[in-house]
């Protein structure tokens, strides 16, 4: 025997299934970045743009080479593609701010 929802809670349960259809993981991508970020790495902030498409790391690294060392770790992420870090924020040798762009797949 079906019973018949109200009106109200099957809307309401539409748009639970909407939303649920366009959630992205947050928790597994934020562990994986927590899991590649070396001891040199000071992470000021993580954001993930509305769309889901578009990630943004700001930082310091101790040293130059930790920096490049922690794109290389990123870009083998295989949920991220186009990895960006400026030519601009390579020129310090130490004390490294950085700020990284990514796009996700």
């Amino acid at each position: 025997m079906l019973l018949a929802l109200p009106k109200v809670k099957r809307k309401t349960t539409k748009k639970i299934k909407i939303m649920q259809e366009f959630s992205v993981p947050w928790t597994k991508k934020m562990s994986d970045i927590a899991n590649i970020t070396p001891v040199g790495i000071t992470l000021q902030s993580i954001r993930f743009s509305a769309s889901g498409k578009e990630l943004s790391i700001q930082g310091t690294a101790k040293e130059r080479a930790e920096l490049l060392t922690y794109g290389e770790a990123l870009q083998k992420l295989p949920w991220l593609k186009e990895l960006n870090i400026p030519l601009s924020q390579l020129t310090e040798k130490q004390n490294v701010s950085f700020a990284i762009s990514a796009s996700l797949q």
